[in-house]
């Protein structure tokens, strides 16, 4: 059973540290990702190219 409870600050870090990890050493050109939550189902795309203006993505450090 996965833990419903929202991300503290320190869990988001991680997750962010996780994600630049997994791009550093496993990303290739893409990964298309489908999470089944509680608001229903959630896509999540990786990618090497923007999928529209890079002035509209939050940078993340």
């Amino acid at each position: 059973m996965f833990d419903t409870k929202p991300l503290n600050e320190e869990e988001f870090v991680e997750m962010v540290n996780l994600l630049k990890r997994y791009s550093d050493n496993h990303l290739d050109q893409f990964d298309n990702w489908k999470l089944i939550s509680k608001k229903g189902d959630v896509f999540i795309s990786l990618s090497l190219k923007a999928s529209g203006p890079e002035s509209s993505y939050d940078e993340l450090e």
